[in-house]
């Protein structure tokens, strides 16, 4: 990730198939990708996010925020709906 950085320091990105590291049951971490696609905006990014999903594939988006690691906290839900 640190070397997609280095190319690409305050872009928008969309990660294709990320190479991903469990650090836990709740934080995964992005090491690297097949494939970045970089962006000057968060709407252009976005759409292209959802573009890329509705085709099928395997990506993640990264604001610029994340400069030396990308690290992501899956929060599990257990909601219960109502009637």
């Amino acid at each position: 990730f640190q070397e997609i950085r280095r190319q690409y320091p305050s872009q928008f990105l969309v990660l294709v198939d990320p190479e991903e590291k469990r650090h836990s049951i709740n934080q995964i971490e992005v090491v690297g990708a097949r494939d970045v696609q970089a962006y000057d905006s968060g709407d252009e990014m976005m759409e292209a996010y959802r573009n890329m999903k509705k085709q099928g594939l395997h990506v993640k988006f990264c604001t610029p925020h994340y400069k030396d690691h990308f690290v992501i906290e899956q929060i599990f839900t257990g909601r219960i709906l109502g009637r």
